[in-house]
């Protein structure tokens, strides 16, 4: 099994202060571990979103991959088969807080050269409601919202984007339930 420590700038900061005296702030993060790909020798961890996913290289096999709710997943299973091509994403380099993935693939076109080319994967089971990006929209996604209540602009809990978290975005939400 490979091990990442994954800190998340948003809601833990392991570090210090000085002012006049050195004062210590105890660190605070999770580690997790996670799974291996068959065949691979190791995993490099390149991003992690607000919603905890995490992406990638797995060495050995050479794959790009997606960690999130404790699996680890080759993102090769997660592309739609070109005809024509075969396409290996090799590098996962980062994730956004709407779970669209950038990286690099290496791409083999039937009777003509091999090329590398960048990629940008958008789920296509997510809705703006799907506040965890997991192709559900439940309680979890219900939390995050009342969590982000009120004024926050930026926000994907803004989902009807007025730059406040409120009655609208809830309804929203609702209307979009599947568990």
């Amino acid at each position: 099994m490979s091990r990442a420590g994954i800190e998340r700038q948003s809601r833990r900061t392991p570090g210090g202060s000085w002012r006049g005296r050195p004062h210590r702030h105890p660190p605070r993060q999770t580690q997790e571990i996670l799974d291996d790909l068959p065949g691979q020798d190791d995993i490099e961890v390149k991003d992690i979103n607000d919603a905890g996913q995490i992406v990638g290289k797995a060495e050995g096999v050479n794959a790009a991959f997606l960690w999130q709710d404790g699996q680890i997943i080759d993102l090769d299973n997660r592309i739609v088969p070109v005809p024509g091509l075969d396409i290996q994403l090799k590098h996962a380099w980062a994730i956004n807080d709407r779970g669209q993935i950038a990286g690099y693939a290496t791409v083999f076109p039937l009777g003509a050269p091999v090329y590398q080319a960048g990629y940008l994967l958008t789920p296509i089971d997510s809705g703006p409601a799907d506040l965890n990006i997991d192709c559900r929209v439940d309680a979890a996604d219900l939390m995050i919202m009342l969590q982000d209540w009120g004024d926050s602009p930026h926000l994907p809990s803004d989902i009807d984007g007025d730059g406040v978290v409120g009655p609208r975005d809830l309804a929203m939400l609702l209307a979009d339930w599947r568990p």
